[in-house]
């Protein structure tokens, strides 16, 4: 059975990769949803997909929200390049060999400045994103979970306004020590300002992990191939010490698709604390002369009432 599974779990996780057609980069709508949901990913350069073991899961492969305990919360908040914010909220709670959360994630883009057709100043305007999501996922063995998310989309700009429906769909399995994983994302319709349409950002993210040191290092490895760019790799590392703070470490790289920014770009790093009920999480990614991305978690779990 496991062997079956492992060969049905393999050929969908190279799949997903082929499935994504290649536009020009940037193209897409929605960047927003790109952007990693909880600050343990970001230190692990987003290789996390395999390794979902808790609410934010619903922000990269679903099918790990079966992993959570009992009935947990997170919140999330990214400060981003310049005056960029982003945050990330959830609740949700497993149900014997099934999972159900709902999501909320935003983006503001702060205050910009309008110019006219001349170059000419002409005030300011603010943009933001809203994405909210219902999560399900399902064990349908003591190896293998699927998951499935249905969201709504909004984009705003100037006073204008689009919308569309989205889902996600997700494969984790756990065979010979190895966590695989497997996910879609962004499928959907495009977001339409005026009379110009925007397709999603659909994404397909392939990763594999595996643990050493009884249980105390993880690494893990993902590729991810968006619409709009190639495919990017992504490396992560986490240690625990002890069994309260975790050290995390990662790496992302697009070749042929590296900016000149200069600086440590491409790394990331943060740490984790586990207080019990609670923990509390760090990651920082820089962006050589743009500056630094700092993204705070605080989740928590508690019996289901």
């Amino acid at each position: 059975m496991n062997t079956t599974w492992t060969a049905y779990g393999l050929a969908a996780a190279l799949a997903t990769l082929a499935v994504v057609p290649t536009k020009a980069a940037g193209t897409a709508g929605a960047q927003f949803l790109k952007v990693a949901a909880s600050a343990r990913a970001v230190a692990m350069g987003s290789a996390t997909s395999a390794t979902s073991d808790d609410i934010s899961s619903t922000q990269g492969n679903p099918a790990g929200l079966i992993n959570i305990k009992d009935l947990q919360f997170t919140a999330s908040h990214n400060q981003g390049l310049v005056d960029t914010q982003h945050q990330f909220v959830a609740v949700g709670s497993s149900f014997g060999d099934s999972a159900v959360a709902l999501s909320v994630v935003r983006m503001s883009y702060g205050s910009i400045e309008r110019y006219t057709a001349s170059d000419a100043r002409d005030g300011s305007f603010n943009a933001g994103s809203l994405a909210g999501g219902l999560t399900v996922a399902k064990k349908l063995n003591d190896s293998v979970s699927v998951g499935v998310t249905a969201k709504m989309v909004q984009e705003s700009i100037d006073g204008a306004t689009a919308s569309t429906f989205a889902g996600d769909v997700g494969l984790a399995m756990k065979t010979n020590g190895w966590e695989l994983g497997a996910a879609l994302q962004h499928l959907g319709g495009g977001l339409k300002f005026v009379q110009e349409t925007a397709d999603l950002p659909t994404t397909a993210r392939v990763s594999a992990a595996r643990h050493f040191l009884d249980n105390h290092l993880m690494l893990a490895v993902e590729a991810s191939k968006p619409r709009d760019n190639g495919v990017s790799l992504h490396g992560g590392a986490e240690y625990l010490m002890g069994s309260v703070v975790s050290f995390r470490g990662g790496y992302t790289a697009t070749p042929g698709n590296q900016a000149e920014l200069g600086g440590l770009v491409g790394l990331s790093g943060g740490l984790g604390l586990d207080l019990g009920r609670f923990t509390l999480d760090y990651g920082v990614q820089p962006f050589g002369d743009l500056g630094l991305s700092q993204r705070v978690s605080v989740s928590a779990h508690f019996a289901r009432l």
